[in-house]
């Protein structure tokens, strides 16, 4: 039996992973100071092993390039 916390916590592991990855996309010459929280809203996975951390690092740098144009604004 899987628990779900097993679950989450992989997905948590794979969401700091993509940030930390890519966070310079955000780039550093801006002086503002962001906050950011990340949800997962993908689809029921049953195992922790069944997490595509590829198309969370994938999402992750769409999401940061979004918001680097936002905050260029």
């Amino acid at each position: 039996m899987i628990r779900k916390a097993a679950v989450r916590n992989r997905v948590k592991r794979c969401l700091r992973e993509a940030y930390r990855i890519h966070k310079s996309t955000i780039g550093t010459e801006t002086n503002n100071n962001v906050e950011v929280v990340f949800l997962y809203r993908g689809d029921k996975v049953e195992s922790p092993s069944l997490v595509d951390c590829r198309a969370i690092e994938k999402d992750m740098i769409a999401l940061l390039a979004l918001l680097r144009k936002k905050i260029q604004q």
